[in-house]
């Protein structure tokens, strides 16, 4: 599927995805340079309907001569190879996720295997943990390959594009290396999955409790995409954002309602794992999303404590948090 978006010589070329998730986005920056955002999951209809999306667009996979990746993800980074062996087109990648993509994928199964334990110390039942597991390592194994040979990003990078320029902005929290792209002509803003109109932005699908669940990293990107003013936001899923002032401020304001929840129960000496503290403050949660649930209030319970507005106690047992004593 492709339509013209929000400015001349701006494709979206959508590819379906196997798991619940909506369409894959890509994007075709039709100048001098055709430049694509992102690419799909690899399987043999989302790269028909790629194929179809270009043909659309009155082109051909020959005619890239770069790939942007907002992140390395394997639902955006697919069709990559593929790309560069038709096209020779160049790959580009935060420095912070290449690193994570030129390893084999038996390494990011043994560090989701190492966190666990981890996941089950915050409440979640060890069953939906060991689902959880299951389903990230079949998944890998059946989609994920190295990627290398990559041009690194950085921060206030600029790709031009022949007569249209990209600037590179780091917004970590979706994944360590998480880029937005601020389209100079239109300011517009890609954003991968960093926000999206209709999934929640966190690392619990990898199950990495690292820089993927930094909270104040997240919100710190949020507000440095508040602050390029951009007339639209492209996401990796789902609708443009048309509104994106009053989306970004909405989202904020749902993590400022969830620290202002936490900071009373902890004024009010309630205790425990981010499991029990999702149950009192979410009770209807359905068993599906609790350990979404779970993990995105783990975040701001662990952001709490960073703050020094709540103790982390780590056992063999649990991750308990609780209101800072001054002893």
């Amino acid at each position: 599927m492709t339509q013209n978006d929000s400015a001349p010589g701006i494709h979206l070329i959508q590819t379906p995805a196997l798991f619940p998730l909506h369409p894959v986005n890509a994007y075709l920056v039709d100048s001098d340079i055709p430049t694509l955002i992102d690419t799909g999951l690899d399987t043999e209809p989302a790269w028909h309907a790629f194929l179809e999306g270009l043909e659309a667009c009155g082109r051909k996979v020959t005619d890239i001569r770069r790939i942007v990746l907002t992140h390395g993800h394997i639902d955006h980074i697919g069709f990559v190879e593929r790309i560069r062996d038709e096209s020779g087109a160049d790959v580009c990648l935060h420095a912070d996720d290449a690193q994570h993509l030129g390893t084999d994928v038996e390494e990011h199964v043994e560090a989701a295997r190492e966190n666990i334990p981890f996941f089950c110390r915050m409440g979640i039942p060890p069953r939906d943990v060991q689902r959880m597991f299951r389903l990230f390592t079949s998944i890998m194994r059946r989609f994920f390959r190295p990627l290398v040979d990559v041009h690194r990003l950085e921060e206030g990078d600029v790709l031009d594009c022949g007569g249209r320029v990209i600037t590179v902005i780091h917004t970590p929290g979706h994944t360590p290396g998480s880029i937005s792209l601020l389209d100079s002509a239109s300011r517009a803003v890609f954003c991968g999955d960093h926000v999206t109109s209709i999934t929640a932005s966190h690392g619990l699908v990898e199950m990495r409790s690292g820089p993927s669940s930094d909270l104040g990293l997240y919100l710190s990107s949020l507000r440095k995409l508040l602050d390029l003013s951009p007339t639209m936001i492209h996401a990796g899923h789902g609708d443009v954002i048309d509104a994106p002032r009053s989306f970004l401020e909405n989202i904020l304001s749902q993590y400022a309602d969830t620290s202002r929840r936490i900071g009373e129960l902890l004024d009010a000496g309630f205790e425990g794992t981010p499991s029990e503290f999702t149950m009192r403050m979410f009770p209807d949660v359905s068993r599906e999303m609790f350990p979404h649930t779970v993990f995105g209030v783990y975040r701001a319970l662990a952001l709490t404590a960073r703050e020094g507005r709540a103790d982390m106690v780590e056992t063999d047992e649990a991750v308990i948090f609780k209101g800072v004593t001054n002893e």
